[in-house]
């Protein structure tokens, strides 16, 4: 059965999720670093720019613009919680 929330309502569940989602995806970058630190002890170095090869560095560049990217997108779709759960609500 499904409770009859008031658009107020509505608009804290969406912002609940992309907020947990936000986070979930923010903590992806901190905890990477953390399990190379205990993966790799002593030659586990955070910043270590243009080492690994041409391949390596290209693919590192290309995972941090998409991970750039998608916490941005989250955070234009949090800034627009109110207009996705009228769309949820209205059954589109």
């Amino acid at each position: 059965a499904k409770l009859d929330l008031s658009r107020e309502d509505e608009v804290d569940q969406v912002r609940l999720k992309l907020s947990a989602m936000l986070l979930a995806s923010a903590w992806a970058g901190p905890l990477t670093v953390v399990a190379g630190f205990y993966a790799y002890p002593g030659h586990w170095r955070v910043l270590q720019p243009f080492a690994g090869g041409g391949g390596f560095v290209v693919l590192q560049a290309v995972g941090w613009m998409l991970y750039a990217l998608s916490m941005f997108s989250l955070l234009v779709v949090l800034a627009n919680a109110a207009v996705i759960a009228d769309e949820q609500s209205s059954g589109n």
